[in-house]
This record gives structure tokens, sequence and C-alpha cells, in this order.
């Protein structure tokens, strides 16, 4: 039987012939580039509004609805999302496929380990092997009052996580992404490309779906034709998604909350010395929890939309339990994407810096965002698992 390719790579820059009439910029900035395709997106919009049953009555009854669900939305994850109990230190899903050459009857194993091989995590677990780490619930300080020498940082904030997860070791690898979806992904730089450099150029869109995967955090259900879908079905991991910017800045820091964590040559790939591309996973140290390529490299995928309003409703000494970016808009002092977003069209947050940041804004409080339709050369991701608390 002949096999088919599980999910259709997207083109950078737009979907189905609409460009989008912006600049993303490494530091999260937007820059309009074509302001005829501005008021062009501005005509769409008036349109669109028009069209919809209701008018703006429509939009005027759902804006009211959003702002009575705002406190009860930003905290918490979705019903059920959290499942299983941890069963040792790392998950490791091997990705060499076990069942028919038919891509519906691929499964994957799943095996846990409670110290890392000896010898350290060979090429295997950066090519057809995932390994994730188990990182315990606990609170710490999101966000930093550095915002002098670092823009685009939430201010500091309590916050508690009630629940274990498992995070990636590493980002998700080129190799690791093309044997989940079967395909065969072009590279900016072919000439370095082993496999072992983190995936890249992957839209939102394309790593939990635009349909039901676009919903977070209404609701966790991702398409089943996604790169997650795949990889869901497969390994029966039901909850294995991408990691909320609370859980991965949670990581990111290790228990750390000063803003420098040492000589950031020494485990970031940043502006000074990547050579102006990716790298291979792994070169460098990892973090105090053993997670490599949290900084530099590129940046990476988070589940929120860009910004939590739960900053609003709580004071600084107060602790926030599981925060989820849910903002509806921009922030005041950043550009307004330049089209109409439905409610669940927003940006999406990234985090940990890239290839081409400079060294001063790589930081674990760094904040980026970027539309879920587009992908660049500088985005990658790593997975996460969300759990009950408690081992089995």
């Amino acid at each position: 039987m002949k096999k088919v390719k599980p999910f259709i790579r997207m083109k950078f820059g737009g979907i189905d012939g609409f460009k989008l009439p912006f600049s993303l910029f490494a530091d999260g900035s937007v820059e309009i580039v074509n302001e005829s395709e501005f008021e062009e997106a501005e005509d769409w919009e008036d349109e669109d509004m028009e069209d919809l049953e209701g008018g703006d009555d429509y939009f005027d009854d759902e804006i009211e609805d959003e702002e009575e669900n705002d406190a009860e939305m930003v905290c918490g994850y979705p019903d059920g999302y959290a499942s299983g109990k941890p069963r040792g230190e790392y998950c490791v899903i091997d990705l060499s496929p076990v069942g028919k050459e038919d891509s519906d009857s691929v499964k994957y194993r799943v095996s846990y380990m409670d110290k890392m091989p000896e010898g350290g995590w060979g090429d295997e677990y950066k090519t057809n092997k995932i390994v994730l780490k188990l990182v315990k619930a606990g609170e710490y300080v999101m966000g930093t009052d550095k915002n002098d020498v670092i823009s685009n940082v939430n201010p500091p904030q309590k916050v508690r996580l009630p629940n274990d997860f498992y995070i990636g070791v590493f980002p998700v690898t080129r190799q690791q992404y093309e044997l989940v979806g079967e395909l065969k992904l072009d590279s900016k730089w072919p000439e370095k490309n082993d496999g072992k450099q983190p995936v890249y150029d992957v839209p939102y869109i394309e790593i939990r779906g635009d349909m039901e995967g676009i919903g977070w955090p209404e609701y966790a259900d991702i398409d089943d034709a996604s790169f997650l879908g795949i990889l869901r079905k497969r390994c029966g991991i039901k909850n294995i998604d991408l990691p909320t910017a609370a859980q991965w800045e949670y990581a990111c820091k290790a228990g750390i909350d000063e803003m420098e964590q040492g000589d950031l040559e020494s485990f970031a790939w940043f502006k000074d010395n990547s050579e102006g591309m990716v790298h291979p996973v792994g070169l460098l140290r990892p973090n105090g929890w053993g997670l490599y390529d949290m900084l530099g490299n590129v940046w990476e995928w988070c589940l929120d939309c860009y910004g939590c309003p739960s900053y609003e409703f709580y004071d600084e000494s107060d602790i926030i339990t599981a925060p989820i970016g849910v903002m509806q808009m921009m922030p005041k002092r950043r550009a307004i994407l330049p089209f109409m977003a439905p409610p669940n069209d927003n940006v999406r947050e990234i985090r940990g810096c890239g290839w081409n940041t400079e060294g001063k804004s790589c930081n674990a409080s760094s904040r980026g965002f970027c539309s879920p339709f587009q992908g660049c050369d500088f985005i990658g991701f790593r997975l996460a698992i969300i759990l009950d608390t408690g081992r089995e």
C-alpha cells in the first residue's frame, strides 16, 4: 500500500495565496511592509464583519462574554488535560516504526528510565528517539524587573505549577520531525544538515493543526493529521503537547531566578557565536536540570496566546496557579497585526531566543510572538507532557 503523507507542509509568508503584510523580527517586533496590503486587509475585515450573522451585535455579545469569563480562563488547564503519573525521571519515545507499512498502523514504543545512559545522550536521542525529563511541580518567580536591559518581558509574578510534567531534553530535531511526518524538509543550510539541528520554519498550525489545534486554551484537542496528532496516536500519550509559557520558563530557569545563569556562550547559540545559523542540539552545556538549548539556537513555540491578562487581576505578592496566556490583542506598545484576527487566530508566544538574538536579550524571561500560520528559520519547538502530580 502506498504511503500517504500525514500532513502538508505550509509555505512561509502566507497561506492559500494570502500574504501577511508585515515582517516579524527576532526580538518579536512587527513592521508593516506594504501599506496597500494593510488597507486591503482592513477592507477584508469590514466585509467579513458585515457578512457575519448578527453584524456588530455578534461581536459585542462575544466581547461581553469574554470579559465575564477572562478571570476563570487565565488559570488552570482544560478539563482532563493533565493525566498519567510519572514512571521515571526520563520518558523516551522510540520513533522506529512498529507495525505495518501503512502509516495508520504504525506505533512507537514508549519507555522510562531513572537516569541518563552512561556516556550521556548519544545521537540516537537526537535523531530517532525523543527524550523528555521529569520536572516536579513547584513555585517560582515568572518574569523579571530587568526590563531596562531585556525588552518584552513580563513583570515579576509568583507562579505555582501544581502538576509534574515532562519536557524535552532537546528541542525536536529535523530528523525526528521528518520521521513522524514522513517527509523531507528543505534546509536553509544544507551543507550543515545532519538531522540533529532543531527543526525550524514549522508553523504552530502544522504542529497542532489549524482546526481543533488552534483552539487552546479553550480546549486541548489537536488535529489528527498534525505532527502532534500523528505522534499522539502512535505513542499513545494523549496529552503530549507544546509547553505553556509558564512551564517553559520554569524549566529554563531550573530553580535560578537570577537574571544571569552563567557564561552565555557556554550554553546558548546566539548572535555572537552562532555564525548566523542553527547548530546541532546538545553541543553546549545544559542548564541546571539537564535541559539543552533552552536559550539560543531557535525560539520555541509555546501553547499560549501572546500575553497573560492574569497580571491585570493579581498583585505581585499573589501566587498565580498555572497561568495560561489568552490575550486577544497585542500590548499597546507593540504594533497591532494589520488584519482582523478571529478569536482563535491569536498570535502565539515564543520563548528562548534564537541564533540571531543579541546576547543582552537572550534570557529565560525574554518573550516573542509569531502568527500561528507562519514559520521562521529561527523558530522551533520542544515537547511536554502534563501529569497528575505524584508517582504510581
